[in-house]
């Protein structure tokens, strides 16, 4: 089974990894990092692997498939190391896209 998980970025990230991350952010104009510490927690352990493999397809055409997902108001997808680490607004907008390509009415409209 897969999980879904809340996570300082210390728990994925070594502190040179972290270092790369925020001169990334640095160049879109992000002057600090989320909160890097902390303790994790688990939102679901129970996810059918096959299940979040083909949610994680269909956010791949939107760009927006990620490993971490920070939360930040900018754009765009950072290769660190193996992973890849995304923003909460890109994946917002990948959802809304996805929203519109599966025909499914906005929640204001019912």
């Amino acid at each position: 089974m897969a999980e879904l998980e809340i996570a300082p970025l210390t728990q994925r990230l070594d502190e040179e990894e972290i270092a790369q991350l925020f001169n990334l952010l640095k160049e879109r104009g992000i002057a600090k990092l989320p909160r890097i510490e902390g303790t994790s927690t688990t939102l679901g352990n129970q996810i059918d692997e096959d299940a979040l493999e083909e949610f994680l397809d269909l956010l791949s055409p939107h760009e927006a498939a990620c490993d971490i997902y920070l939360p930040l108001d900018v754009s765009g997808q950072f290769d660190i190391g193996n992973l890849r680490i995304g923003t909460t607004r890109t994946l917002l907008t990948a959802l809304e896209e996805l929203r519109g390509d599966l025909d499914i009415e906005d929640e204001d409209e019912e």
